[in-house]
């Protein structure tokens, strides 16, 4: 009976057709979208030149602890490059923030006159090369990689008369948006550059070091490459990325990249969390830690002076002086007689 009522059947014969053709529909996109997603695969399209398998990247160590008793970690960078290709290593940390004091002297003290703004700057940029990097790249793929602290002066920027309040740890560029400080002109602008990048160099945090990347062909028609250096300890706790890449003819051929963190653990971990999530705590420790140290120097001060005072009473008492011969009496005198007569 259901089968022969035409009314029963009429709704899904006519559903079933148009679902079919709405996939027909969507078949013709879909299968342009894999033929051009399976172009650009083949071709590279899209890609950076790591995919390609031209270089590669071994680092030791992935992490860094930092202790009570850290004093520097050697760090090894190494891999294969395409033949024939020099090699650039980066060590780059993130960016940051960071307002200074500019000081002026006024008789014999040195004060606080203003506070500059700087933004766009790494916390860390070390640079090993094969060669000079200026002969292994050209000047415009070192501005765009940001490979050289001419091409990171040109992204930093700074402000004058700033207000903003002096947080711990590094900060995002974009905190320069915040500022409601001025913008320095042209000349005093270069000035403050000039010396914030001294200022670095001399920390230790901003280095390049020439030639330091040691070239050897290898049997497979690759040249390994490595490099070793110490970890600076100024170089603070966070994520760190390091950057290789092949040059050749002024541009860059392939490049990789890897990351590594540097973590503080046991005492300096428990100082840095106290500082930051317990203030109270760590301002009341810091004031009990100091009055324990006067206390402590004041006892052996003054268990030092004790042996000195000991000497010179010594000197001084009756009892040390030798005895002075005592005068014969009368009575002596007499006896010596009388013995004598007698």
């Amino acid at each position: 009976m259901a089968l022969a009522n035409p009314e029963a059947t009429r709704p899904a014969a006519r559903w079933r057709p148009r679902r079919w053709r709405v996939l027909g529909w969507l078949r013709g996109p879909v299968l342009v979208l894999l033929t051009v997603a399976v172009l650009c695969s083949s071709s590279g399209v899209g890609q950076s030149p790591t995919q390609g398998g031209l270089i590669s990247l071994q680092l030791r160590p992935e992490k860094i602890e930092m202790g009570t008793f850290y004093k520097g970690a050697k760090v090894r960078i190494e891999g294969t490059a395409p033949a024939g290709s020099g090699v650039l290593v980066i060590v780059r940390g993130g960016e940051q923030r960071e307002i200074c004091n500019r000081k002026e002297r006024v008789g014999p003290i040195w004060l606080n006159i203003d506070r500059i703004h700087l933004s766009g700057t790494p916390c860390l940029f070390l640079s090993f090369s094969s060669d000079d990097v200026n002969s292994l790249l050209n000047r415009a793929v070192l501005d765009e990689y940001q490979l050289d602290e001419a091409a990171i002066r040109k992204r930093m920027s700074c402000r004058i008369h700033c207000k903003c309040p002096v947080t711990e740890g590094p900060r995002a560029s974009s905190a320069s948006l915040e500022c409601q400080g001025v913008a320095p002109d042209a000349q005093y602008g270069e000035i403050l550059l000039s010396s914030y990048l001294a200022l670095k160099k001399d920390e230790g945090s901003y280095q390049s070091f020439p030639k330091a990347v040691r070239l050897a062909s290898s049997g497979d028609g690759t040249t390994h490459y490595r490099t070793e250096f110490v970890w600076p300890k100024k170089g603070s706790q966070g994520s760190y990325r390091v950057e290789v890449y092949a040059c050749r003819g002024g541009s860059v051929t392939a490049q990789s990249t890897a990351s590594f963190r540097v973590t503080e653990v046991g005492f300096p971990a428990w100082m840095a969390n106290l500082a930051g999530n317990h203030s109270w705590t760590y301002s009341l420790l810091a004031v009990v830690a100091t009055l324990l140290a006067g206390f402590g120097i004041d006892a052996v001060a003054a268990r030092l002076r004790r042996p000195k005072q000991r000497s010179r009473a010594d000197k001084a008492s009756p009892e040390a002086q030798p005895a002075e011969p005592v005068a014969a009496g009368p009575a002596q005198v007499d006896e010596k007689e009388h013995a004598h007569h007698g």
